[in-house]
């Protein structure tokens, strides 16, 4: 009696992130991310970015304006009030109501102010209680958030104390898998596109080893 003969086994390959994407058998939640993606030009070979070196420095060596340091909701303040300790408070978090509670105060308005301007304030405020008093209010350095997506072992939102630099989110997403392409590593920021070789990163280019990290970045790579 003969048998009809066995197809061999097959298993799917892995295919990179970029074809993965794209296949029609994609989830949901796949497709959408290509969407949003593709709507940012995030994977777009077409535009190749920035170099690092060209964001540092052209067209101009005039560093862009700062913008001024506001104390925010979620942010937390440190309030020093010099020689009166049992007044001070250390990481008084501002409230969803732009509000911080400090001893003898309670609640005080803080957000939307600079911490020169709160701090002038909360003197007033306190001079009804401490002769002459002289106040300092700090930001505490709040976490860097950054999102890695693509090629890299691990994807999603990485919460890092500041400063940050690009390799130490990469270290964090444990570095890049077989399929990235090394000459492709981007930073998205707004409307920017940065991108970075991943050997400059690694053996310390000053322009690769020194880009700073800001919350809302996010690193894609190719």
């Amino acid at each position: 009696m003969r048998f009809p003969r066995r197809r061999p086994l097959s298993f799917p390959r892995r295919v990179p992130f970029s074809r993965r994407l794209s296949s029609p058998t994609s989830s949901f939640p796949t497709l959408a991310l290509f969407a949003l993606l593709s709507a940012s030009s995030l994977l777009g070979c077409k535009d190749r970015g920035v170099y690092v070196d060209g964001f540092r420095y052209a067209p101009t060596d005039t560093p862009p304006p700062q913008p001024p340091e506001i104390v925010r909701v979620g942010d937390d303040v440190s309030v020093v009030v010099f020689g009166e300790a049992a007044l001070s408070a250390k990481g008084a978090r501002v409230s969803p109501r732009g509000t911080i509670t400090l001893p003898l105060l309670g609640e005080v308005v803080a957000a939307g102010k600079a911490p020169q301007a709160l701090a002038r304030d909360l003197e007033k405020a306190l001079a009804a209680y401490v002769t002459t008093p002289h106040v300092t209010v700090t930001i505490d350095q709040s976490p860097v958030v950054v999102t890695v997506l693509g090629e890299a072992r691990g994807n999603g939102r990485f919460k890092l104390e500041g400063p940050v630099r690009l390799i130490e989110v990469l270290a964090q997403a444990g570095g890049l898998n077989e399929f990235a392409d090394e000459s492709s590593i981007y930073v998205l920021r707004g409307d920017q596109r940065i991108r970075f070789d991943y050997e400059d990163i690694i053996r310390g280019a000053p322009h690769a080893r020194d880009f700073l990290m800001m919350s809302g970045d996010v690193v894609v790579v190719e």
